[in-house]
């Protein structure tokens, strides 16, 4: 079943509030309620409130006096009985930790904040190592537990990375440094670390700076399991991650989560939100990006919820045919569950109640959906290698800007396939891409797995894969200028568009790369520059019993803003062709010539029914889709879920165009789709 838990201010506007949370939550069919604490609203309430008891108290917003989770505390167990009447559980969202620093924190001079590699710290977010730091939220955390809480769980801004521009890559102020110098024997100043550890790319430094780091966040953790634990051993505990703990910040998510709940299930909010993008096109890599947090997790038994915020949490960023989209996109992906912020974290409830009605009116369709895209089905599509922890063995840093370092394996191919309609599917029988130098991360055994599978890999894997020694079929590959135009060669793989050319308008050092392979090849394009030089900008590479290999001559992360280089009707048309070409299993189903349309496809075990989405993440409506398939299928088990609907139900024959050919099927379904909307289609194969 679909779980939807919802956030709520510890203490609403009103006391009258509590009873439209709690039906409206019932109402969307929610499981859980997070109510959340400390932030300045809450903590300016409480003390409104219950004036006597904290008239002489510290009122940070940040760090109030502990009385104030006393308070707190018992308000707790009043909600969690009020909730469980209409059976919702009640959790605890820790709203503060680390700290989000700037307008969204103060600053508490009592504890140590971090600090850049510049020596400049970041206001209002604390260093972990700072043993009264620890002891506070120790006890706070205590005293919330004694509540009886099920769960708890601290916010994202439990991260060393990404405050602000000021602390990039961890935290340097005296005590990390000092825990640095007993590790690795030697004292190193702050800068001077920065510069050999990334800058330089000691990678013997860097991985003895990301085990200080993450040792620091290891122990918060273990500390907060301690203390939780010695007051309820029942309560969960959990985090809501950020992108640099799965990138850039040295830590196993597995430890670090196993290490919060001890004994207890673990539990994860995922990092990937509605509110990132107000441009339709994003809200495909948005879902694939949570997908693929649950691949790297999927040998822990974890508690997986996706982040369906909304912030600011007022339609001025995420419509509400965006908030609907995102959490479409999570139930055709099987994905279980979302904290789903329907509700302004401070306003009054009834202000604008657009949100929490879409979770209502959409409830059976809901339903309809997580169940008729079964997790157990085989996913059908192209499989993205992405590693955990990429910058712990990159080395190439030119031209990176400190926001650049927070997260500088950015998995942007998720992007360029969704915006290309390429299905993505986590699965281990589908085609294969490397892409980027985080493939240093991968082990030996994986990628010759995704070789032998078929794999298409961008320039900077392939400089890295010869880097490492491993066969791929290339004598060579350098960064080399930019291109100017690139003409798509007279081959299958670029079908009509043989010999078109199109101007990338992209650039930038590292962008393109010139590589010579050392084996047969077949160039599947060529760029040139301004002067008129040129070279290959693509080559198919039969590996024999090792696999097939496409290349594709420049970097897929450093193109990720240069749209024109990827996105165009040629490419593709050359990378589905190419797909098609290293594992013929590759994408049963397609849609033909449209952009950004997200497509997920399903099999069942035994390869005779499929099921698939087609969600329009684009601002032009799709008009009667033509689909291509590697197979005839039985018209008469034809069945479609249109948008608005919440019933599967069978197409007439007025509905769609069927037509037999020399290789494949092509179906066209009569039906408009506006933006973000989603339609399913279900079938059975001859």
């Amino acid at each position: 079943m679909f779980n939807i838990s919802l956030p709520l201010p510890l203490l609403p506007a009103s006391d009258k509030d509590w009873i439209y949370y709690r039906d409206k939550a019932a109402a969307a069919g929610a499981k859980r309620v997070f109510l959340i604490a400390p932030f300045d609203t809450i903590v300016k309430r409480t003390r409104e409130r219950y004036p006597e008891r904290t008239a002489n108290l510290n009122f940070s917003p940040d760090f109030p006096d502990l009385e104030y989770y006393t308070i707190w505390s018992e308000i707790i167990i009043e909600k969690i009985q009020f909730f469980a009447e209409t059976g919702i559980e009640t959790g605890f969202w820790m709203g503060h930790t680390i700290g989000h620093g700037g307008a969204l924190s103060g600053e508490d001079k009592r504890y140590q904040p971090l600090t850049g590699s510049d020596g400049k710290t970041a206001k209002g977010s604390y260093c972990p190592l700072d043993a009264n730091f620890l002891e506070y939220y120790e006890k706070a955390s205590a005293l919330l537990a004694g509540s009886g809480l099920p769960l708890i769980i601290y916010d994202d801004d439990f991260r060393l990375n990404r405050h602000g521009g000021t602390v990039a890559t961890g935290c340097f102020c005296a005590l990390h440094l000092d825990q640095f110098a007993k590790t690795y024997g030697k004292k190193l100043s702050a800068l001077e670390l920065y510069d050999r550890a990334f800058l330089k790319g000691d990678l013997d430094i860097r991985k003895v700076w990301l085990q200080v780091c993450s040792d620091s966040l290891y122990n918060f953790a273990s500390q907060m399991e301690k203390s939780i634990h010695s007051v309820n051993p029942n309560t969960r505990i959990g985090l809501c991650t950020a992108m640099t703990l799965w990138s850039s910040e040295g830590v196993s998510m597995e430890k670090l989560l196993t290490t919060f709940a001890g004994n207890t299930r673990p539990y994860l909010r995922t990092i990937g939100a509605p509110y990132w993008s107000s441009d339709p096109i994003n809200t495909a890599w948005i879902t694939e990006l949570t997908r693929l947090q649950r691949k790297w997790l999927h040998n822990t038994d974890v508690e997986i919820a996706a982040e369906g915020d909304t912030f600011p949490h007022t339609r001025y960023r995420t419509g509400t045919t965006a908030y609907k989209a995102f959490h479409e996109g999570l139930l055709v992906s099987a994905l279980p569950s979302v904290q789903s912020y329907a509700f302004h974290y401070t306003q009054p409830p009834e202000r604008d109640t657009a949100y929490i009605d879409i979770l209502t009116d959409n409830r059976d369709r809901f339903k309809t959906l997580y169940s008729i895209f079964p997790e157990n089905w085989l996913e059908c599509g192209v499989e993205p290698i992405i590693p955990e922890n990429g910058m712990s063995s990159m080395q190439h840093f030119e031209g990176f800007s400190p926001l650049d370092m927070t997260w500088p394996d950015e998995p942007a191919i998720l992007k360029l396939l969704s915006q290309l309609s390429i299905p993505i599917a986590f699965s281990v029988n589908g085609p294969t891409l490397l892409s980027g130098e985080s493939v240093k991360n991968i082990s030996l055994a994986e990628i010759k797995s995704a070789i032998k599978r078929g794999a298409l890999i961008d320039g900077s894997a392939a400089a890295a894969l010869l880097e490492m020694g491993i066969d791929i079929g290339v004598e060579s590959a350098a960064v080399t200028k930019s291109a100017a135009s690139e003409t798509f060669a007279n081959h299958p793989f670029s079908g009509p568009f043989s010999g078109e050319t199109i101007q990338p308008w992209t650039g930038g050092e590292g962008l393109y790369f010139n590589i010579t392979p050392s084996v047969d090849s077949e160039t599947i394009g060529h760029f040139m520059d301004s002067e008129g030089n040129e070279w290959p900008s693509g080559f198919a590479i039969d590996l024999g019993d090792k696999g097939k290999i496409v290349l594709i001559c420049f970097d897929f992360y450093k193109a990720r803003n240069g749209m024109q280089l990827v996105l165009n009707e040629p490419r593709q048309h050359q990378w589905c062709n190419a797909f098609e070409w290293l594992n013929k299993k590759s994408i049963p189903v397609r849609i033909i010539g449209e952009q950004s349309i997200r497509t997920v496809i399903r099999q069942s075990d035994n390869c005779k029914e499929y099921i698939s989405a087609f969600q329009n993440c684009r601002v032009d409506t799709l008009n009667n889709p033509r689909l291509s398939l590697n197979m005839p299928i039985l018209t008469d088990t034809l069945e479609i879920l249109l948008p608005g609907s919440s019933a599967i139900r069978k197409l007439s024959a007025s509905e769609y165009t069927y037509k037999e050919l020399v290789h494949g099927t092509e179906l066209t379904i009569s039906i408009s789709l506006h933006t973000l909307e989603l339609f399913a289609l279900r079938f059975k194969t001859k």
